[in-house]
């Protein structure tokens, strides 16, 4: 490898803005934009011109879970990353990665993900409590898969799946029991999202997740 990619590992050493944006795979963000579905498709519930306060909360803290899903999920590419640094060197692809390259170190990389887990979980109580536990579900079940699921046949790609269920879930608890108004009065919106939502949601990441694992063996 060249030494334009690959730097000593200095624990020492701070990663560039660059290198942690890089690693943060800010292209893998539309994946969190599931979060986002159960507040289009329950628009016909909460939508009210008249209660412009009762929408904005809605909006606003659908946007905040998405943020929130954003930063856990860039923890866990940190934490990823570190753990596969040593095979991922021996990729043809993911040898150029900040931390594979040591462009990050090991040190860094947790510190900076143990930083963002912490601003991810803080914010997430602050939402509700089972939007909390949803956050904590995801992130706990992607660390155990960055550990030792991942060498699990098919275990691996449902584990993986069920990240965007997650997503859709959490999207939903989120804006769940805000107050809007309605007929006049202050009410929880209460939600009653269709299983057939997470049903085809769980297909969906299904395939695609199987797509990408037979097209990582073919490389």
């Amino acid at each position: 490898m060249s030494a334009k990619h690959e730097v000593p590992n200095s624990p020492s050493r701070i990663p560039s803005i660059r290198d942690i944006v890089i690693q943060a795979r800010p292209k893998q963000i539309l994946k969190n934009g599931l979060v986002l579905v159960p507040l289009f498709f329950t628009v016909n519930i909460w939508y009210n011109p008249s209660d412009l306060s009762g929408m904005g909360s809605i909006i606003t803290r659908a946007l905040t879970a998405l943020g929130i899903f954003v930063i856990i999920s860039t923890a866990v590419y940190f934490i990823n990353d570190s753990v596969d640094a040593e095979i991922d060197r021996a990729h043809p692809k993911k040898r150029f990665r900040p931390i594979a390259a040591k462009r990050i170190s090991i040190p860094w990389a947790l510190g900076i993900s143990t930083l963002i887990i912490a601003v991810g979980l803080t914010s997430a109580y602050l939402i509700s409590i089972p939007f909390l536990i949803t956050i904590a579900t995801y992130l706990s079940i992607n660390v155990a898969y960055s550990w030792w699921i991942k060498n699990i046949i098919l275990i691996d790609v449902m584990v993986v799946a069920s990240g965007f269920v997650l997503r859709a879930v959490a999207g939903s608890i989120a804006i769940d029991h805000t107050i809007i108004e309605k007929s006049g009065t202050n009410v929880p919106l209460n939600l009653t999202i269709s299983p057939w939502l997470y049903v085809v949601t769980a297909l969906g990441s299904l395939l695609i997740t199987l797509a990408k694992r037979r097209q990582e063996l073919q490389v």
